[in-house]
């Protein structure tokens, strides 16, 4: 399984990030996993990894959001962000 369309810049612009922004908070989410990895539980269930690695995504997004005073409408079908 890949994990690239979920932190990947081009994977963000659904969410209406331009592409300069996209690639910091590739680097925020890769840098937020390198840092946590070692406190992640896999409770054995398919996709903990994946689910794990979405919430920190949608933290950061939202983290990225709140600091601009703007929140957009999901363009996904798995919306995410609520």
């Amino acid at each position: 399984m890949t994990f690239m369309p979920l932190c990947c810049a081009a994977g963000l612009r659904k969410y209406l990030v331009q592409d300069a922004d996209a690639d910091d908070l590739v680097r925020d989410v890769l840098t937020t996993v390198a840092r946590e990895l070692p406190c992640f539980v896999h409770d054995q269930r398919t996709g903990a990894f994946r689910n794990w690695l979405r919430q920190i995504l949608v933290h950061r997004l939202q983290n990225f959001w709140r600091a601009r005073q703007y929140r957009p409408a999901t363009t996904g079908a798995d919306g995410v962000i609520s």
